[in-house]
């Protein structure tokens, strides 16, 4: 015996399928942009001013996220919060965060995981070592070989953090110019080197030349490796430049100069110079003059 069918039914089923087409499609979009922009380069690390989210591949070989925020080291805590998804203790194994300090590129704090909570990733920063303060490096992290992740990176207990400066190609012997404003301020520069092991001279004149203000002005130089400080600027009042680093590696690829400004009420104007590599002791360069 046959059934007989309202044709109400089946404009109802293929309406369904409509609205869950539709529903899937706005659901991908709006994944789409919740995911923030995010980068595999230490050196290019998007500043930690407000929650981020991103993804990272599955593999055995690594895949990786970098940020960045400025913390005072005034012994206050700073609370860096990751939320990963699969919340799978499987996956939270192999995938979680590591944060390095600006004074080296030893590991400062490890996120610690805790699956079921929400972040299920979490780790404490707490400094009060006045030669503690400066930049951090996130290093947001996925070893497993067969899980992606999504994740949604945030901090409390910062102080608000600046807009950084985009970083600008400094050519060999070149001079820029640029200011910082007062409050844990920062500029970035980026720069090539062959790593050769000569020597590049990076200097920065900073106004006003006042060792209450220079004490809180300097730069680290970043590079390919994670978190790892490759050269720092010591500031004398008095001398022209009156901060003054060197570096000197044999890893070539990208560098980056990071100024800071971290005086609470004086804002600095600086002139940053980047020399051509150097001779080292004993190179040929050294007894016949630097090449130009």
């Amino acid at each position: 015996m046959s059934i007989a069918r309202s044709p109400w039914s089946w404009r109802l089923r293929r309406f369904a399928g409509a609205v869950l087409i539709v529903a899937s499609a706005l659901l991908t979009a709006t994944e789409a942009m919740a995911a923030d922009t995010q980068t595999a380069v230490p050196g290019s690390a998007f500043t930690l001013d407000r929650p981020l989210s991103g993804h990272l591949e599955a593999g055995s070989v690594g895949h990786f996220a970098y940020y960045r925020f400025i913390y005072p080291a005034d012994g206050t805590t700073a609370t860096i919060n990751l939320q990963v998804w699969p919340d799978d203790p499987a996956v939270l194994k192999n995938a979680g965060f590591n944060l390095y300090g600006p004074q080296s590129d030893r590991l400062q704090v490890q996120g610690g995981a805790q699956p079921g909570l929400n972040p299920n990733i979490s780790g404490n920063l707490i400094q009060a070592d006045p030669n503690a303060a400066g930049t951090y490096i996130v290093q947001v992290y996925n070893w497993d070989p067969g899980a992606a992740i999504d994740f949604t990176l945030s901090a409390t207990g910062l102080p608000p953090q600046p807009a950084p400066i985009p970083g600008t190609a400094v050519p060999p012997r070149g001079v820029l110019a640029g200011h910082l404003d007062a409050g844990s301020q920062i500029a970035r520069h980026e720069f090539t080197y062959s790593g050769d092991g000569s020597v590049v001279g990076i200097a920065v004149q900073v106004t006003p030349d006042d060792e209450s203000v220079l004490r809180y002005i300097g730069f680290q130089v970043y590079g390919p490796r994670p978190g790892k400080v490759y050269a720092t600027g010591i500031a004398q009042a008095g001398l022209t430049p009156n901060v003054l680093g060197n570096l000197v590696t044999d890893e070539p690829g990208t560098y980056v100069v990071q100024i800071f400004n971290t005086h609470p009420r004086a804002p600095i104007d600086y002139r940053l110079t980047i020399a051509a590599p150097l001779p080292t002791p004993g190179d040929d360069r050294t007894r016949n003059g630097p090449r130009p």
